[in-house]
């Protein structure tokens, strides 16, 4: 955010990049909103964003034992999670002032796909027994901010609010993937000797 060349949709003026009415895509841009060069701020964009991305398949391809008996959900869970993660890939390497339908389709594919991973989860975690109802809240809430975005992508694309609401949806999907990453990392509890 440090090396981004300044300017917003709404005031290409503005010095520097505000956490609040930037979007993240705007980090990745190769001429920023002012029309000054943003070649660093743009690698460094892209090479994080695409990092982030890939980290995230092996999370989907082992989510499948945070719901054990849940074999056609966990499979929703990790198609759906992993397009999800190559949308983010696909974002970070089409900056949209040169390739915006490309990111439009990506970030989209992104919001659709999570959208849909983080339900299933849900209705995978409140079936199993081995998830609490935390589980099956927090991958709601989470789903719900999802398909507001997405929402609000489709009916007010140019509204003033998408740039916020952005980092609550993108920093959702961190926390949701540290959660899930730590319920991994948990021993198992053997639920038949656990009651």
């Amino acid at each position: 955010m440090a090396l981004y060349a300044g300017g917003t949709a709404w005031a290409r003026e503005a010095s520097g990049y505000s956490f609040w009415t930037n979007f993240f895509s705007d980090l990745g841009l190769w001429r920023s909103w002012s029309g000054r060069s943003n070649e660093a701020s743009s690698v460094l964009f892209g090479v994080t964003t695409a990092l982030f991305g890939l980290s995230l398949l092996p999370l989907y391809g082992m989510i499948g034992c945070l719901l054990p008996g849940q074999r056609i959900v966990s499979r929703v869970v990790q198609v759906t999670g992993t397009l999800s993660a190559i949308g983010i890939v696909g974002a970070s390497i089409t900056p949209y002032d040169h390739f915006n339908t490309a990111h439009t389709v990506a970030v989209g594919g992104w919001l659709a796909f999570f959208l849909i991973a983080a339900s299933a989860f849900a209705l995978g975690s409140a079936r199993s027994a081995a998830r609490s109802k935390a589980d099956v809240i927090f991958s709601l809430v989470v789903a719900v901010l999802f398909g507001i975005q997405l929402f609000q992508g489709i009916v007010l694309p140019d509204s003033p609010a998408m740039p916020a609401t952005q980092k609550i949806i993108v920093y959702s999907h961190i926390a949701w993937s540290i959660y899930c990453a730590r319920q991994m990392a948990r021993p198992a509890i053997d639920i038949s000797t656990s009651r």
